[in-house]
């Protein structure tokens, strides 16, 4: 069935001083108690190491863009296996990617409706108009068929978003892009160290964005990262000619603290997923979404899926009447959405993951799960 496209959608705590000589073990020292028992929907993954690591780049009197700047692309670069350039946000970097490829009448820019409203936003900022095609229900990331749908000469670019932690099936676009000559940008924001069954995810695209917001994979505050392979050596630098759009030195400290765990928190994260899909086993009205087969998600939270809309509404009521907060799927809303994106916007419900997460935090939310949907 062809379908349709749309169109013009109308509490800190204070730190101490760190020492010079302080070291940090592997994993870190928490600076959240252990007693502290509040389950958040989000929460990011802060340890001592991450105090020390701001502390010395202050301390250094060097706070603008410097080392830690250049340490961070590099490791980054490395990671990837592409050029790398840190950026103030993510926002900011897909913003400097659009505005590289858009151009003459070709403004039109595909995406997906299961996107957060920044997305869309920097896409008109950039001068470009948003089209949604449909999503693929496992992984709420755009689908080649409904992407093949929305394809005109008025296509400017694809921006593919890995959503919510989970990695997409981006080879099928990405393709797709290959044979129609359409840029194609992948938006990595919640999925820095995911990998697909070719390797890390951000390099199918001739951009991939990242994100360090504090819902993300690792966080620096706020930050991000632009990722591109040049097509030769004299190719200018996307930013050339741009304002100041870096991160700073202090930002890149933490940002390199985190990095250095990024492998233990992704760890940590997915012992949780594997606890919920565990017990969600026993419950055959709510699913865990996993991502495409053969993909390694970073789990920034976790998406259950209900069979019918009344589930997903039993459950919420259930888990909110808790103290459990949740949430739904971010949605560009207008007068319909996709029949894909429609289900995912009814069905799905997001539920707390984070790495502080005991086992007791994970039979609490599937033992109310399960009574209010389970048969």
């Amino acid at each position: 069935m062809r379908v349709a496209c749309v169109r013009n959608w109308p509490t800190g705590r204070p730190f101490s001083t760190c020492s010079p000589t302080h070291t940090i073990g592997t994993k870190g020292i928490s600076i959240v108690s252990d007693t502290d028992s509040d389950l958040s929907l989000f929460r990011p993954d802060l340890t001592a190491a991450d105090v020390c690591a701001v502390t010395r780049a202050i301390e250094s009197g060097r706070v603008a863009a410097g080392s830690e700047v250049a340490a961070f692309e590099s490791r980054t670069g490395q990671r990837l296996g592409r050029r790398t350039i840190a950026t103030c946000s993510g926002s900011v970097a897909l913003w400097i990617a659009l505005r590289h490829i858009l151009s003459g009448d070709r403004r039109e820019v595909i995406t997906s409706p299961i996107v957060c409203e920044g997305v869309v936003d920097v896409i008109r900022f950039a001068g470009g108009t948003p089209v949604f095609a449909d999503v693929v229900p496992q992984t709420l990331a755009l689908s080649g068929e409904s992407l093949a749908d929305c394809l005109t000469e008025r296509t400017g670019a694809v921006v593919y978003v890995h959503y919510d932690g989970l990695v997409g099936e981006s080879a099928p676009v990405r393709n797709l892009c290959e044979s129609a000559g359409i840029p194609l940008i992948e938006d990595c924001a919640s999925v820095l160290g995911g990998t697909t069954r070719d390797g890390p995810v951000g390099r199918d695209g001739e951009f991939g964005v990242f994100s360090l917001h504090a819902t993300k994979s690792i966080t620096s505050g706020e930050g991000g990262l632009l990722a591109w392979t040049p097509r030769s050596p004299s190719k200018i630098s996307p930013i050339d000619g741009y304002p100041k759009v870096g991160m700073s030195d202090v930002t890149a400290a933490m940002a390199n603290a985190q990095f250095d765990r990024l492998d233990d928190i992704l760890d940590a994260r997915r012992d949780v997923a594997t606890g919920y899909a565990e017990r969600l086993g026993d419950v055959p009205a709510a699913e865990l979404l996993t991502g495409a087969p053969g993909s390694r998600g970073t789990w920034t939270s976790a998406l259950i899926r209900f069979d019918s809309a009344h589930g997903r509404v039993l459950a919420e009521r259930a888990l909110i009447g808790d103290g459990v907060p949740v949430r739904g799927v971010d949605a560009i809303l207008g007068a319909s959405l996709p029949p894909g994106a429609d289900q995912a916007w009814n069905t799905v419900l997001r539920v707390p993951l984070h790495t502080r997460m005991t086992e007791q935090d994970i039979d609490r939310v599937t033992k109310l799960l399960s009574e209010a949907v389970g048969r």
